[in-house]
């Protein structure tokens, strides 16, 4: 992945962290390889993860194995009785919620700030993919290659308009800064134009840990657009939480909400 700079402010900052870092993990190029006349810092030692390929993979391993119903349950039909958690003919010890956008102003979540952000995406078929970089370059917009002349091309941010449906704007706002990121990308044609409401936290960091009102529930929630990152690191914390009363970190634990 590259993030370009154009910018002298830019040019200075990735350079100074690649500097820090060492380059092992992130270089300084005065020309990007495979692009022209664009510079930056170049990761290494780093991948995409595939987060929608994955959660399918598992889906479908877990409905094989009888582990996944996928089903929608009102908070309402819970019921906390000797020690579990019971839901029709279901029993649970535990149970995380992991509602997403879907959790503001719901119960038992009511409380915990988020701060909504409606994202959009486009996928693209490049007609001469030998003019486009074949790594994810950022600036503004990001261009990640899936393969055969496909890049998905993202993000918007947008605080204020939260319906999921995509828009005119957010299509002309990512075409013209995947333009300016990639002027010679030459001709191509939009394959598919999404739209999703991401659960930010104006703090950004994520909501995790136990619920101090009700027993053995757990939430695990607030991802904003960083979750497949911080995941890694901060999931096996609940997991602990969870299994052996540790505390989560204290800056994602919803306790301090109901303490307000």
């Amino acid at each position: 992945m590259a993030f370009v700079a154009d910018s002298e402010q830019d040019k200075f900052h990735w350079k100074k962290a690649a500097e820090k870092l060492g380059s092992h993990w992130l270089e300084w190029h005065d020309t990007l390889p495979e692009m022209t006349e664009r510079s930056g810092a170049l990761t290494r030692q780093s991948a995409r993860l595939d987060v929608a390929g994955l959660c399918a993979h598992y889906q479908q391993q877990w409905m094989t194995q009888g582990r996944y119903l996928k089903q929608e349950i009102q908070w309402e039909e819970l019921e906390f009785k000797n020690g579990y958690w019971h839901w029709g003919h279901i029993r649970a010890r535990m149970l995380v919620f992991c509602h997403g956008a879907f959790a503001r102003g719901r119960k038992p979540q009511e409380v915990l700030p988020f701060h909504l952000t409606r994202g959009e995406l486009l996928s693209i078929r490049v007609s001469n993919p030998q003019h486009m970089p074949s790594y994810i370059v950022k600036k503004k917009v990001f261009s990640i290659p899936l393969g055969g002349g496909v890049y998905r091309i993202g993000s918007t941010y947008d605080w204020n308009n939260l319906t999921p449906e995509p828009t005119e704007i957010g299509r002309e706002s990512l075409l013209q800064h995947f333009c300016d990121l990639v002027p010679d990308a030459g001709s191509f044609e939009i394959i598919a134009h999404d739209s999703a409401i991401r659960p930010t936290v104006g703090r950004r960091r994520p909501f995790m840990g136990q619920h101090p009102e009700f027993p053995q529930l757990f939430i695990c929630n607030g991802w904003g657009s960083k979750g497949a990152s911080l995941a890694a690191v901060l999931i096996p914390e609940l997991v602990s939480c969870m299994l052996h009363g540790t505390p989560v970190h204290p800056e994602t634990d919803i306790a301090v909400y109901w303490k307000k």
